[in-house]
């Protein structure tokens, strides 16, 4: 067990929204416009990471049974630490229990197509039509 494997992780804050489905997670970040869809084997890292589990324990946790374990962990770490979406945090206790839970395929789509409508700022950029339509440069 590596030192980068017993890091716990938490949300960084308002600017990134979280909502979980049940069989999908979807996590926007609003500093940058994207969004993510995770399903699956990624739904269930995800909901591990983020809520307490450091990366040994999900390994513990999953690799005896999981030959897919190692791609799908290094595809989610990847993304949330090039998308922003998790932080390092003080180690804390797992916030529940990973037993029990049934491991999926998934995957992770990224989307951007909400990106104009999330980074504009309606207070500042908007003309007399009002939010969402900007205002023009003349």
């Amino acid at each position: 067990m590596t030192g980068e494997d017993t890091v716990r992780f938490a949300l960084p804050g308002g600017r990134i929204m979280v909502h979980d489905y049940g069989d999908e997670v979807v996590v926007a970040n609003l500093d940058t416009g994207w969004f993510y869809s995770l399903t699956g084997a990624h739904r269930t890292l995800w909901c591990a990471l983020a809520g307490g589990w450091s990366v040994a324990e999900v390994r513990a946790t999953f690799l005896d049974d999981t030959p897919a374990l190692p791609d799908a962990l290094d595809e989610l770490l990847a993304l949330v630490a090039d998308a922003g979406l998790l932080v390092q945090a003080a180690a804390a206790a797992p916030l529940g229990a990973l037993a029990g839970i049934a491991w999926q395929p998934g995957g992770i789509e990224a989307f951007d197509d909400l990106q104009d409508a999330l980074l504009l700022d309606p207070v500042h950029e908007v003309g007399e039509a009002g939010w969402p339509y900007v205002a023009s440069g003349d």
